[in-house]
């Protein structure tokens, strides 16, 4: 606690320095560790690796690099459209499946980001079985919600042991703390809350899907405004309806869009809205620059009202009142 407070008071580039030095010194002086700990390793390194912003030449020395290194993990995410994407509405997901073998081959554990995409297939295939470890988000604004919390989900079954003690403090039973774990139980009114949600998910997705279908119906083809194409071989869970606005073609501004909205009490949101790297507690850190795509869309991008129970005639009028703004 002492230390907590101690750090809240210095600036962020002071605290990563003083983590790095604490981590480094716990998990690579072994001679410190083995005075209180046993030899068995308190931590795994891991790493965050995006496989599409790098030529496919390049991901076996990285992946090997990342192996050399001690690294025992790494988390594929942020998949860019670039790649997803390679031509318009057509989806290439082959890249992923060789990055996943590459990593296999130097004994890496590959995790999935899955956070948005319960109930979501490809080619048949639930997300829940991707990687060695597929991490769901159960916060209440996804479609299937335990008000908080998440789930992962895994195929190696001594994996599954070893969260589920981690999840519990590292408690294995009565007498044996044998992990450095955590406080991540799930509440009793949290699985109460999922398991009422369960028994309608289909449906849910099914209504979402029909508030999807009348917005393409209505905005697909308006010049200045870009749709997300529909995905091929992919069965979505309708979670999202973002919308990028091309301001010379459409006449306004995405804020402008989301202004007009909001007179008429309907409450769109600026997805991934400022950007990490534009965070005030990072501010000076990174270069916005570097990220130039990112930055574009992030003032373009507008996810509009989508839930189960919104009628067809409320999502006519939002889009009334879009395309009013071009007349």
């Amino acid at each position: 606690m002492t230390l907590s407070l101690y750090l809240n008071k210095l600036p962020m580039k002071t605290i990563t320095f003083i983590l790095s030095i604490l981590f480094s010194a716990t998990v690579f002086s072994q001679s410190l560790v083995e005075k209180s700990f046993p030899k068995e390793e308190l931590f795994s390194l891991g790493s965050y690796y995006y496989p599409e912003q790098w030529d496919s030449s390049q991901w076996e020395r990285d992946l090997k690099k990342m192996s050399d290194m001690g690294i025992k993990f790494t988390h594929f995410a942020e998949f860019s459209w670039s790649m997803m994407e390679p031509e318009e509405g057509r989806y290439n997901f082959e890249w992923l499946d060789r990055a996943v073998s590459l990593a296999e081959k130097y004994g890496l554990k590959v995790i999935y980001d899955a956070a948005h995409t319960f109930g979501v297939k490809y080619k048949g295939q639930g997300t829940g079985t991707f990687g060695d470890v597929s991490c769901f988000s159960f916060h209440a604004t996804k479609v299937f919600h335990t008000i908080e919390g998440g789930a992962a989900c895994f195929k190696d079954e001594e994996l599954g042991r070893t969260l589920y003690r981690l999840k519990n403090f590292g408690i294995k039973n009565e007498e044996v703390v044998d992990g450095v774990g955590a406080n991540a139980k799930m509440n009793e009114f949290q699985a109460a809350m999922g398991l009422c949600n369960l028994r309608h998910i289909d449906a849910e997705i099914q209504k979402r899907k029909a508030v999807v279908e009348r917005y393409r119906e209505r905005l697909n083809g308006v010049g200045g405004i870009q749709l997300n194409p529909v995905q091929e071989y992919v069965t979505s869970n309708y979670a999202y309806f973002p919308v990028i606005f091309h301001e010379k073609q459409f006449g306004f501004t995405r804020n402008e869009v989301h202004d007009r909205l909001a007179q008429e009490n309907i409450f769109s949101r600026k997805y991934f809205y400022p950007l990490t790297n534009t965070y005030d507690c990072f501010h000076g850190a990174y270069d916005v620059s570097e990220t130039p795509v990112a930055l574009e869309i992030s003032r373009r991008v507008l996810t509009l009202p989508l839930y189960a129970d919104l009628p067809l005639e409320e999502v006519d009028h939002i889009c009334d009142i879009i395309l009013g703004m071009r007349n």
